[in-house]
């Protein structure tokens, strides 16, 4: 039970660095490291998240999931994309009852057992994330990634980045 299968060695790595987990063995698939995306401002973080859509091949990789930490979070990063970008994604809530292939927007409490191709984790700041349960929070969120994890933030990134790169 001490073995994560779920992930690539360089998130399983990342995301026991997040929570000092030292008896945890991860399996040996290797892929992309995690990648920090730093933004100037909220706004440049939807444009960033926007591209990143837009550079999603959907014959390569069926799910990517952008994993805010709140279900308000996830409802205003929707209402802030585009027409184009809303279109290309899912706005995932708790009242589904099926999941979605592509690209869904969602927030952490409706991930835990599910996994994703991408995953994006968008606004790590240090206001949003500082506290021992954030840290849960965005353990969660990671640990949902398969083969690639790009996490998000602008102003102060939070300390708990620091700590697990």
């Amino acid at each position: 039970m001490m073995k994560s299968y779920r992930s690539t060695y360089e998130i399983g790595n990342f995301c026991r660095r997040l929570c000092n987990l030292t008896d945890t063995e991860i399996f040996g698939r290797h892929g992309k490291k995690p990648v920090l995306e730093e933004c100037d401002n909220y706004s440049h973080m939807v444009e960033k998240l926007q591209r990143k859509m837009d550079e999603l091949d959907l014959s390569k990789i069926t799910t990517m999931a952008i994993i805010c930490k709140s279900s308000a979070a996830a409802h205003k990063l929707y209402q802030s994309l585009d027409i184009i970008h809303k279109e290309k994604c899912y706005l995932m809530n708790k009242e589904d009852d099926n999941f979605h292939e592509g690209i869904l927007i969602t927030n952490s409490y409706l991930i835990k057992g599910l996994e994703f191709d991408h995953v994006i984790v968008p606004e790590v700041t240090e206001s949003e994330y500082h506290t021992k349960r954030d840290r849960q929070i965005l353990y969660i969120s990671c640990t949902r990634a398969l083969h690639e994890l790009d996490i998000f933030y602008y102003e102060n990134r939070s300390h708990l980045l620091d700590e697990a790169i």
